[in-house]
């Protein structure tokens, strides 16, 4: 967002569950807390499943398919949105950090976006890249996202920040507490 010619960056909130249910399968859910203040119930369910572990600098896979769903508590409007992820991973030191390069794919599913006008973009993509620390009982994620690179941003409320006129650059930092 921009405020007096100066990016400004919108914080968001939420909160996530992980479970590994398999060495190879990891089970999630997550609600979002700012949103919820204005009024957006958002749950997604999820799980991460291992395709290939990684082997040196050889990345390791996964894919994770994730169901979102949102309610608009005012409106009474509900979306629900697949999102399908891939990522490439690599173990980069003895505490298990993880550096990772990913796509993510978001389909919507609606024919008429919020604002009564058609829906024509199906398919918002993100690529990202992050890094994340494991420290014991800790994992601490830095992590850069370009979402909706196909698109033009330009004009748009809120006022997304880019690369030139198409999408959004998100920063995110997450922290996760481990129970083992």
């Amino acid at each position: 967002m921009h405020l007096f010619g100066t990016v400004i960056p919108l914080p968001l909130t939420s909160v996530g569950f992980a479970y590994g249910v398999h060495e190879n399968i990891t089970i999630n859910s997550g609600a979002y807390i700012t949103e919820a203040l204005f009024g957006v119930i958002h749950l997604d369910l999820g799980a991460t499943f291992g395709i290939i572990k990684p082997d040196g600098f050889i990345p390791g896979i996964s894919v994770s398919p994730t169901f979102a769903f949102m309610l608009d508590v005012w409106q009474k409007n509900f979306r629900f949105y697949p999102v399908v992820d891939a990522n490439l991973y690599w173990n980069v030191s003895e505490r298990k950090d993880i550096a990772y390069l990913g796509l993510s794919n978001w389909f919507e599913m609606a024919t008429v976006r919020a604002d009564g006008a058609p829906q024509k973009n199906f398919w918002m993509p993100s690529l990202n890249a992050g890094y994340t620390f494991s420290l014991n009982k800790w994992l601490l994620t830095a992590e850069v996202r370009y979402m909706g690179f196909h698109l033009n941003s330009k004009n748009l409320v809120p006022d997304y920040v880019g690369i030139g006129d198409n999408g959004a650059i998100g920063v995110y930092l997450s922290a996760a507490m481990l129970f083992k």
